[in-house]
């Protein structure tokens, strides 16, 4: 499943070889098969609240086979393809405009769903650094699992032939 350790801004994250695994290469050909990389501490504790609170979620829409993470810190998570579908998607963004960190939901077609994360311009101004990170965990928490409860709603109501309202 998803698996971090912390290591200031490196999680290591476990990276295979599709041509070292499906070959007979040998050991000397084997690549390293842990990659350090860089995941922004918004999107690591997406996946980490995922991982820990909404495993069954994940694996139950094969979420748990589809991580991507881009060099900027950023993820997607894709659900299994489906031929002649683009493939559903859920993943975290960052607006350096409005200096917000995003969670989306790509269903069906198209976005069913934006979920604003952390909007860095209201960050109190505070000597308690742990208070702050375990309230910003907590919301992500929440947000994370209002987005869950979303796209289970939106297949629902597609599976009983009705149309979402959006």
């Amino acid at each position: 499943m998803l698996s971090f350790t912390a290591r200031k801004h490196t999680r290591r994250v476990l990276a295979r070889s599709a041509r070292f695994l499906s070959s007979g290469a040998t050991n000397a050909e084997q690549p390293s098969l842990l990659q350090h990389v860089y995941v922004h501490h918004v999107s690591q504790t997406v996946l980490q609240h995922m991982q820990d609170k909404q495993s069954a979620w994940l694996c139950r829409h094969g979420l748990d086979r589809g991580l991507q993470l881009a060099s900027n810190g950023t993820f997607c998570l894709s659900f299994p393809s489906r031929p002649g579908y683009d493939a559903d998607r859920v993943w975290t963004w960052y607006d350096p405009v409005q200096k917000q960190h995003w969670l989306s939901v790509y269903r069906h077609h198209k976005i069913i769903g934006r979920f604003l994360l952390f909007d860095s311009r209201n960050t109190l101004q505070t000597n308690q650094p742990l208070v702050i990170m375990d309230e910003m965990r907590r919301q992500i928490g929440d947000t994370v699992d209002h987005m869950i409860t979303y796209i289970d709603e939106h297949d629902r109501k597609r599976d009983n032939g009705g149309q979402e309202n959006k």
